[in-house]
């Protein structure tokens, strides 16, 4: 024990001199550390808070949040706070809800003041349903704080209509979802208590949870409390052995843990199977003039069932008359009405913040549906524009094509018929001729013709996609590169005016693509690469690109036009 004390001390003055040093920062270290402890070592939170000067808090959030956990701490550790002044300095400075949970705390725990140190439920239960209304949905550790609290408040005040009830069973739902044991069996406790005076098998049920769970975490105080709710349920069900059993076993081994209330239970229990001294032997035990009220009220009820098995009648109707008297200024308790005029004021509010919203949201959807008819209108037009333009275009680009494909059957003849002459003339050209020179006025007419088609082509292709045109432009396309009789044509050419032209080429680059061979074929016949780029079917963009990497993979700095006429050169000066 003393080594965890002077583990504490020593992280207390780490955390002080650290936030010395840090004091700059818009959260205090020391506040969140205490904020994290708060729920498993609250003790710990404590002792770090006290420990804080409020002075040495820099900005108003840090001492409105140090003002917060201080107040929680005490209300964990001690069960009351010392005062409103350090609530309210947390729920002033939270009211604009900028800190939607640090504000619900604050509320919760401004409420817990009236109800532990002011005795005001009417007070507490205000605050609690303010926590209630502005908690988050999914702040599960404050909706089970409160909802506890305000079935606690109703259970104490014997509240009807099952308010209490409705609140425990809530605060059970959560603290389920966060696993907290003690404060499960806490509920199961109380609900089975309730169910008392309606539902029996209820009752127990919830009962027999809450003990077995006491047994497990090993609660001695709510495991026999949870016996002597247990015996009165018993009681009220006519099982008076069974009640006799559980009120025995909490009377003979709770010690400290047990009230007056199981002793009277042991009392009426007895009593009820006749044996009247085991009665008044176990109501000896119990305080002669009890302070709580309702425990008064079980020791008059314990004494007219004592009486009226021992005949004394006189005695029997003393004390059935206070019985009923204590009864009745119990249930006419004005915190009783208090409380549901508060409940009544809060379901109105409720009610009429529910109506605000509802209207809101049927105003949305009302706009929500005007913007989407406006919207649907709006493409609806659009798209019917876009269809018009579209189909416009779509005629006026088969005009085209057809213009194109007209043109074209005569450009492919007379390319057709280049290609013929020049396989018949290859055979007859000698040395002394030159490809280029004899057909150089036809060549060049021939391209420059072939590159209007091939752009008039390109042109129209950019302007749509239809898959007819797509079709056509590849067959066309292809007509012009795949003629073999050229290839074979210009191959023979340079080979019997270059003889070795290409066994160079081969040598320098044996592992060429055949359209690579083909680039520098033309380019051998004296084409530029913008007529090979028409002649192969690509841009010319594409062929500068691929006649630069065919000079690269030969070895050459020159370009690839100038290389191949030096090429051309060595085999003529050879032969």
């Amino acid at each position: 024990m003393l080594n965890m004390r002077k583990i504490l001390y020593i992280l207390i003055f780490l955390l002080t001199l650290s936030s010395v040093m840090s004091c700059g920062r818009s959260v205090d270290k020391r506040l969140v550390l205490a904020d994290t402890l708060m729920w498993v070592n609250p003790d710990s939170s404590l002792a770090i808070l006290n420990a804080i000067n409020r002075d040495s808090l820099q900005g108003d959030e840090n001492q409105a949040y140090h003002a917060l956990l201080l107040t929680q701490a005490q209300f964990r550790c001690n069960g009351h706070c010392a005062s409103d002044s350090l609530i309210n300095t947390a729920i002033n400075h939270y009211s604009d809800n900028h800190n939607r949970e640090h504000y619900t705390r604050a509320l919760l725990y401004k409420g817990a003041y009236y109800e532990f140190n002011t005795n005001q439920p009417v007070e507490a239960m205000r605050y609690y349903k303010m926590a209630e209304d502005n908690a988050d949905t999914t702040d599960y550790r404050n909706l089970a704080q409160i909802n506890l609290r305000m079935g606690k408040l109703y259970y104490d005040n014997f509240a009807s209509n099952n308010l209490d009830l409705e609140k425990f069973e809530k605060a059970l739902y959560y603290y389920s979802y966060l696993n907290d044991k003690s404060k499960i069996i806490f509920c199961h406790h109380h609900i089975g208590d309730i169910f008392r005076l309606t539902n029996q098998d209820s009752a127990i049920q919830h009962l027999d949870i809450a003990i077995k769970l006491a047994v497990e975490t090993g609660d001695s105080a709510e495991y026999f409390n949870c016996l002597t709710s247990k015996s009165l349920s018993l009681l009220f069900d006519g099982q008076f052995n069974k009640a006799k059993e559980c009120a025995i076993m909490s009377a003979l081994n709770g010690s400290k843990y047990v009230d007056d209330n199981t002793f009277y239970n042991a009392a009426r229990a007895y009593c009820a199977l006749g044996m009247v001294d085991s009665a008044q032997l176990f109501l000896s035990k119990a305080s002669a003039n009890p302070d709580n009220k309702q425990i008064l009220a079980m020791r008059y009820l314990t004494m007219t069932d004592i009486f009226s098995k021992t005949g004394d009648l006189a005695s029997f109707k003393k004390y059935e008359e206070l019985y009923c008297a204590l009864r009745d200024s119990l249930s006419n308790n004005q915190n009783v009405t208090a409380i549901f005029d508060n409940e009544n004021s809060f379901q109105n509010q409720s009610s009429n913040n529910t109506r605000i919203e509802r209207d809101k949201s049927r105003r949305l959807v009302a706009c929500l549906i005007v913007a989407i008819a406006l919207a649907i209108i709006i493409v609806g037009y659009l798209f019917l524009r876009i269809h018009s333009k579209r189909k416009q275009e779509k005629i006026e680009f088969l005009d085209t094509l057809k213009t194109i494909s007209e043109k074209h059957e005569l450009e492919k003849s007379q390319l057709q018929q280049l290609f013929r002459s020049l396989e018949m003339k290859s055979k007859e050209l000698g040395h002394e001729m030159s490809i280029k020179d004899s057909y150089s006025k036809i060549l060049r007419d021939m391209v420059a013709r072939h590159i209007v088609v091939m752009e008039k082509l390109a042109s129209t292709y950019a302007k749509g996609s239809d898959s007819n045109f797509k079709s056509d432009f590849i067959k066309i396309v292809g007509e012009y590169r795949e003629a073999s009789s050229f290839w074979e044509a210009a191959t023979a050419y340079v080979n019997d005016n270059y003889k070795g032209f290409f066994d160079r080429v081969d040598t320098l680059c044996p592992k060429l693509s055949d359209k690579q061979k083909k680039i520098i074929t033309l380019h051998c016949l004296g084409f530029d690469y913008v007529n090979c780029a028409v002649i192969l079917g690509t841009s010319a963009s594409s062929m500068g690109v691929m006649c630069t990497r065919i000079a690269d993979r030969l070895g050459t700095d020159l370009s690839l036009k100038k290389f191949v006429e030096k090429l051309k050169m060595e085999c003529i000066n050879e032969s």
